[in-house]
């Protein structure tokens, strides 16, 4: 209580700021969650998975939070279906892209919802990026682009149109979120994008793919422990509740640095090799990230 009070004497930019540090600090966290996917592909079929984290992620924050909900539920539910749609819409053309794409193309074309949340933004009325965000923006696109670079050619495939889709619909989900978040309970609307999402995939996991039953590893069940609990619930609730103070363009500049810290923490624990320009596109990500704060 004595954090929070003290959190709501301070400037809008020193919440500001102090928003995008906590932003970084789950990016970085979230970017475990390639692992826990990666991992939990072993018994469980994509569109599942999706239902499986998004299920186990609102079941807890219901239990937490159900008088809450219940008091705003009329005001947000027609808000937070949308924002959900966008969410889950993201999610599923990146986890459907990725069956005909590789990962390094993936985290290129998903990564670049960051070039277009600006444009996105305009659908709300929210205020133009500064020079600085741009410029944020077009290294962590830099970045993006030399972290999928591995000296090959690059055909673009069914796969691929996905994942650039994938950077459409989650851009409006950082725009939708930085827009809405500030006019309402930003933990209700959270955790009820979470239960959206998980009804459109329930839906979709039960009409496309057959279920995987409960008997499945106990690294498996951390697994999606893991994925739903970690790097969807905490995820979306801190997203929104930072987004109150911050941008739409620095959110995105911010999440753009996971494909960077997923390729980081896979070379750490998979031993995946990472080239120069792989670690030169990482340097470009965080720069960008930086600037777009100094500047």
């Amino acid at each position: 209580m004595r954090m929070l009070n003290w959190f709501r004497h301070q400037s809008v930019e020193k919440k500001r700021n102090i928003a995008d540090g906590v932003l970084t600090t789950i990016t970085i966290i979230w970017a475990m969650g390639f692992i826990f996917i990666k991992d939990a592909m072993t018994g469980v079929g994509p569109f599942w998975l999706m239902a499986d984290r998004h299920v186990m992620a609102v079941a807890l924050l219901w239990l937490i939070f159900h008088k809450r909900l219940k008091r705003n539920f009329l005001s947000l539910w027609k808000i937070s279906a949308l924002v959900g749609f966008f969410w889950w819409g993201g999610l599923f053309a990146l986890t459907y892209g990725l069956k005909y794409t590789t990962a390094s193309n993936a985290a290129f074309l998903s990564g670049l919802g960051v070039i277009l949340t600006p444009f996105a933004g305009k659908v709300w009325g929210l205020p133009n990026p500064k020079r600085a965000a741009w410029f944020g923006i077009a290294l962590a696109t830099l970045g993006l682009a030399l972290l999928a670079y591995h000296g090959d050619g690059w055909e673009f495939n069914y796969g691929d149109w996905f994942c650039l889709l994938c950077a459409l619909v989650i851009s409006f989900q950082y725009a939708s979120v930085s827009y809405y978040a500030p006019r309402g309970d930003a933990i209700s609307l959270a955790v009820l994008q979470i239960g959206w999402a998980a009804l459109y995939s329930l839906v979709v996991a039960i009409l496309f793919e057959p279920f995987h039953g409960f008997d499945l590893s106990l690294r498996v069940w951390g697994d999606l422990i893991g994925a739903g609990i970690i790097c969807t619930a905490l995820m979306l609730v801190i997203q929104c509740m930072t987004q109150k103070y911050t941008t739409a363009v620095h959110t995105a500049i911010i999440f753009s640095i996971e494909p960077a810290m997923g390729g980081i923490l896979a070379w750490w624990i998979f031993g995946d090799p990472l080239g120069w320009m792989q670690w030169l596109g990482c340097g470009c990500i965080i720069s960008g990230m930086i600037y777009s704060e100094l500047g």
